[in-house]
C-alpha cells in the first residue's frame, strides 16, 4: 500500500471511529430504553425501545456502529414518537441473516421486522449505510414509508473511496479502531472481520451501493437530507446532487461536521437535533 493509499485509509478509519465511539454515548437520565429482539426470516434483529406515543420513528444506524449511535437523540425523539432503533444484521446483537450484507435484502428484512411488530407505517432517520437502507425500504414499500431522513448517505461512492474501502480488513485496521469495535460487536474479532469483508465486497460491487437516477426520481415522499460540511469521504456537492433527484428534498448543511452522526459535544448536535425533530413532527 503506497502513502497516498495510506493517508485514505486513516480518513475512512477515523470516519468510521467517530461513529462507532458514538455508540459508547450513554443514554440520557431518565430516558426509558428497552431491549428487544425480532425473528425474522434467517435469524433475530435487536432493537432498542424508547417512547410509545405516536408515530413510530425507524432509527438504522451506519455501517460498523449499532444502535446506540442514537443514544444523544433517543430522549427527544421518544418525547413524540415510538422510536424502535435496529441493530443491523450482523453488527452488536443482531444476526447476520443471509450470511453476506446487503442494502437491498436488509431493507427487506427490516421491513419483515417491522410487520412482525406490528407497525405498518412509519418514517425512518438512517445514517450513512442507514441512509441508503432507508432509500431501500422507500423503494420496495413506499406505501409504508411517511418520510426518509438521510445522513451522510454515499448514494454515490467516489472511485477512490471504493478503492480504499476494498483495502480495508481485519489485518490493515488500524488497532485503535478495532479496539473500539470490539466494545460494540460481542462476537469479537470474528464478527468485526465479517463486517470488515463484507464492507469491501459491498465496494467492490459498482451496483450494491449505488442509487440510480431513476430508481431516486421514484421516491415520491418528503426527504431531509443532512450532511457535513466536512465530510472527508463523501462531498457536500454530492447531497446537493442527491436533493436534485429527489422529486421532494430539503438539504440541511451541517456546519463543521464531517461524516460521522453529530455528538452531544459538536457544534451541530443542537442544529441536527432540532431539525430531526422538527421534520418528523411535521
Amino acid at each position: 500500500m503506497n502513502g497516498k493509499e495510506s493517508s485514505s485509509l486513516v480518513l475512512v478509519a477515523r470516519a468510521a471511529l467517530a461513529c462507532v465511539l458514538l455508540s459508547m454515548v450513554p443514554f440520557a437520565a431518565g430516558a426509558q430504553v428497552r431491549d428487544h429482539a425480532v425473528e425474522v426470516d434467517g435469524g433475530s434483529l435487536h432493537y432498542l425501545e424508547a417512547g410509545g406515543a405516536g408515530k413510530t420513528v425507524v432509527l438504522l444506524h451506519g455501517y460498523l456502529a449499532t444502535s446506540r449511535e442514537w443514544a444523544p437523540y433517543i430522549d427527544a425523539l421518544a418525547a413524540g414518537h415510538r422510536v424502535i432503533a435496529f441493530d443491523l444484521p450482523g453488527h452488536g446483537r443482531s444476526d447476520r441473516i443471509d450470511g453476506r450484507f446487503r442494502h437491498r435484502a436488509v431493507a427487506a428484512s427490516l421491513l419483515q421486522a417491522l410487520d412482525r411488530l406490528g407497525v405498518h407505517k412509519f418514517r425512518v432517520v438512517g445514517h450513512s449505510s442507514g441512509a441508503l437502507i432507508a432509500l431501500r425500504m422507500a423503494l420496495q414499500q413506499p406505501e409504508r414509508v411517511a418520510s426518509v431522513t438521510a445522513i451522510s448517505t454515499p448514494w454515490r461512492v467516489p472511485d477512490r473511496l471504493r478503492e480504499i474501502a476494498t483495502a480495508m480488513s481485519i489485518d490493515t485496521a488500524p488497532p485503535p479502531m478495532l479496539e473500539v469495535l470490539r466494545t460494540r460487536h460481542p462476537g469479537g474479532r470474528a464478527q468485526i472481520a465479517w463486517l470488515l469483508e463484507q464492507q469491501a465486497r459491498m465496494a467492490a460491487d459498482q451496483g450494491e451501493m449505488a442509487v440510480n437516477d431513476t430508481d431516486l426520481a421514484r421516491i415520491s415522499m418528503p426527504v431531509l437530507i443532512a450532511h457535513g460540511d466536512r465530510d472527508p469521504l463523501l462531498p457536500v456537492a454530492d447531497a446537493v446532487a442527491l436533493q436534485d433527484r429527489l422529486p421532494e428534498a430539503r438539504l440541511l448543511v451541517l456546519p463543521d461536521t464531517g461524516h460521522e452522526l453529530p455528538g452531544a459535544e459538536s457544534v451541530s448536535f443542537q442544529l441536527m437535533r432540532k431539525g430531526l425533530v422538527g421534520y418528523l413532527a411535521d
